[in-house]
């Protein structure tokens, strides 16, 4: 069995049809809940939708925040004037998923693999 952390960004959740012939034990962290919060009426709407799905909501470890933490500053220091800004969010998912050896899946490789090259990536098509 291996973790998989699911950020789930702005164009909706990621398709998961993929994830249960992996028999992988699938969660999101605060920081996805809080991205999810306005799509919905009530936190108990956002629980019943993750359970559905079989997805847990795990707590952000201290290790994960520091390592979210140290890539965000490397990346405060690469950025060019007019790049694309990304948030701490991003960075706390990613440190979290190092920090327990999750696997993440994600349409954004590019960001995981720049700030977390260690961390596994399943990246579905745009067309699953």
């Amino acid at each position: 069995m291996f973790w998989i952390v699911i950020p789930i960004g702005l164009n909706g959740p990621l398709p998961i049809s993929i994830v249960p012939h992996f028999g992988a034990y699938l969660f999101v962290n605060p920081v996805v809940i809080g991205e999810m919060a306005p799509r919905f009426e009530a936190l108990d709407d956002l629980r019943v939708l993750l359970a559905a799905m079989l997805i847990d909501v795990e707590p952000l470890m201290p290790e994960g925040a520091f390592l979210a933490g140290k890539a965000f500053q490397l990346h405060r220091r690469r950025k060019q004037p007019m790049a694309a800004k990304s948030i701490l969010a991003d960075f706390l998912i990613g440190g979290h998923a190092q920090a327990l050896g999750a696997t993440i899946l994600t349409r954004d490789p590019r960001f995981y693999r720049s700030y977390f090259s260690g961390v596994p990536l399943i990246t579905p098509s745009k067309d699953d």
